[in-house]
C-alpha cells in the first residue's frame, strides 16, 4: 500500500465567535474578532541532507527547532527514526522491528509513531517503546498511516486493514489516555491516510484513497462525527480534482483541484486559487500565513497574494511533509534523482 504524504496555524476566536462556531458544528469560516497580520516572508534558508539507502522518510514532527523527529519505513531497521538536535540529523542506531509512517506529539516527552503491522510506539522523553500492536479478525494485515490528537488523552490513528481478497477497509482507532479502541464506522473500501480536527469543532475530517486496478485511484474526504462517517468529496488524482486538507492554526483548509476552500455549514467556500505549479499540499500558522508546496519549490500566501520563497535545484525534488513552528519552518523532501533526503529550513530574523 503506497503512502500518500502531502502536507499547521494560529487563528484566535473570541468567546462569542467560538460559541457560534460550535453551534454550527464546524464553521471553519467564522470571522474572528482578531485578524492576523500577513505572514512574513523574510526567511533565511538553509538545507540539510540525509542519505539512507532503501528508506524514504515519510513524516516530520518537532516540539522546537532543536528537537525534530523524522520517520519512515526502510530496509535498514536501525535507520527508520531520525532526530535533529539543532545541529545534526542522526539515528540512534538501535534496530527496531518497525516500519513507521506517521509521527505526532504534544511535548518532547510525549511523542507517538504509527506504523505498518498495526504497531504504535511511544517516546517518553528518554526512549522509544512499543505501546501496542493491533490486529483484526478476518483480516491478514493492518497498517496505520497517520496519528494525530488535540490532547494527550484524545488521539486518533487511521489506516487500513487488508482481507484475503486484497481489499482494503479504512480503520479508525481512538486512544483515551490508557488504551486504544477501534471505532465502529460504516465500512469504507479505502485506506484512511490522514485525520485532523479544527479547534472547537465537533467534527473530524479524514482523507482517504480507494485504489482501483482498472481505473484511476479515487481520493476522498470524509466528515466523521457522532460515530458516523460521511463522504463530502471524491475526486481522481488529476490536477483539477485532487483533494487534500490541512489544519491551519485553529481551522481546516481544503484543497480541491486548483483551489483552496473553507468548509462552512456543510458547504465548500472558495478562499484562494493555488499556484499553477502546485503540488496540492499546504501548511501554515494562520489564514494569512500559508505555505504552498510546489513541484518547483515553496510558495507563500499572505492573505492577498502568492509569492515564491524557495526554488529547488532540480525538478526531481518533492516535498513529503512539513513542520511549521513559531519562527522556523522545516520541509521534508526527497531528491529522486540523487536518492537523498533534503530538509529545507527557513528561519525568520
Amino acid at each position: 500500500m503506497k503512502k500518500y504524504q502531502l502536507s499547521s496555524i494560529l487563528f484566535f476566536f473570541t468567546f462569542l465567535s467560538l460559541i457560534s462556531f460550535i453551534a454550527f458544528s464546524c464553521s471553519n469560516s467564522s470571522e474572528p474578532a482578531y485578524v492576523p497580520e500577513p505572514g512574513r516572508r523574510d526567511y533565511i534558508w538553509t538545507m540539510d541532507t540525509i542519505k539512507i539507502p532503501f528508506t524514504i522518510l515519510q513524516s516530520i514532527w518537532g516540539s522546537s527547532p532543536n528537537d525534530i523527529w523524522a520517520v519512515g519505513p526502510g530496509g535498514d531497521l536501525d535507520k527508520t527514526i531520525f532526530h535533529f538536535d539543532g545541529f545534526k540529523w542522526k539515528s540512534d542506531g538501535i534496530v527496531r522491528n518497525l516500519s513507521p509512517l506517521g509521527i505526532w506529539g504534544t511535548t518532547s516527552k510525549n511523542i507517538w509513531i504509527c506504523a505498518m503491522e498495526g504497531k504504535i510506539w511511544h517516546f517518553n522523553g528518554f526512549s522509544w517503546a512499543q505501546d501496542t500492536v493491533i490486529s483484526l479478525s478476518n483480516f491478514i494485515s493492518l497498517s496505520f498511516q497517520d496519528i494525530w490528537g488535540d490532547e494527550e488523552s484524545n488521539l486518533y490513528a487511521v489506516g487500513h486493514a487488508q482481507d484475503i481478497h486484497n481489499k482494503f477497509i479504512g480503520v479508525l482507532f481512538h486512544y483515551n489516555g490508557k488504551v486504544w479502541n477501534k471505532i465502529s464506522v460504516q465500512e469504507e473500501f479505502c485506506s484512511f491516510l490522514k485525520i485532523k480536527k479544527c479547534d472547537g469543532c465537533l467534527k473530524y475530517f479524514i482523507f482517504g484513497v480507494t485504489q482501483n486496478q482498472a481505473s484511476s485511484d479515487t481520493f476522498k474526504i470524509f466528515e466523521y462525527s457522532n460515530n458516523k462517517m460521511k463522504n463530502i468529496y471524491s475526486g481522481t488524482g488529476s490536477k483539477n480534482e485532487f483533494p487534500y486538507f490541512e489544519k491551519i492554526g485553529n481551522n481546516i483548509l481544503f484543497v480541491i483541484g486548483m483551489n483552496v476552500y473553507k468548509y462552512n455549514n456543510n458547504k465548500f467556500e472558495k478562499y484562494f486559487e493555488l499556484h499553477p505549479n502546485t503540488n496540492h499540499a499546504l501548511s501554515g500558522r494562520n489564514m494569512k500565513d500559508v505555505f504552498l508546496s510546489l513541484k518547483s519549490g515553496i510558495a507563500h500566501f499572505n492573505g492577498s497574494n502568492i509569492e515564491n520563497l524557495y526554488e529547488f535545484s532540480n525538478s526531481d525534488v518533492r516535498i513529503i511533509d512539513e513542520l511549521i513552528l513559531e519562527k522556523d519552518v522545516f520541509f521534508l523532501a526527497y531528491d529522486f534523482s540523487k536518492s537523498i533526503h533534503i530538509i529545507i529550513k527557513g528561519h525568520l530574523n
